[in-house]
């Protein structure tokens, strides 16, 4: 992603991926017509290509990105980055080795991760599930 974004959205061409561990979706911590309205609302912005959604499985098991998020960040003007958040802690790893190792968790948990389009109708299904109390 460019540092200079245009207003309102990311450079054309450019979609951040958002790629979300299904486990969240099915045991939310909100009611669930509060967690219909944030499904619907990110996959409204999927579905107009202000982010690329991937679901990640429950049934995969553990895997690197488990217990922590990842933001991969690529620059026109500078190294990539990627940060790195937990539970009261946050990094931000310029080191190439770091960030690599980051990039490969992420490459690997794609690979397992269902594709943006069924993904789309299953956070979609799911919105509805729980729209009418079937969670």
């Amino acid at each position: 992603m460019a540092r200079g974004r245009r207003p309102g959205g990311f450079p054309a061409g450019t979609a951040p991926a958002a790629l979300c561990w299904s486990g969240n979706a099915s045991s939310p911590p909100f009611t669930p017509h509060v967690m219909a309205e944030q499904l619907r609302k990110i996959s409204d912005m999927a579905e107009v290509g202000r982010l690329r959604l991937h679901v990640l499985p429950f049934g995969i098991g553990a895997h690197a990105l488990i217990e922590s998020m990842v933001t991969l960040m690529r620059f026109t003007d500078a190294a990539p980055v990627a940060y790195v958040e937990g539970l009261r802690t946050g990094n931000l790893m310029d080191d190439p080795t770091l960030v690599s190792s980051c990039q490969s968790a992420y490459d690997l948990a794609m690979g397992d991760a269902v594709s943006h389009y069924e993904s789309l109708a299953l956070i979609r299904a799911i919105a509805e599930e729980h729209e009418h109390g079937q969670h």
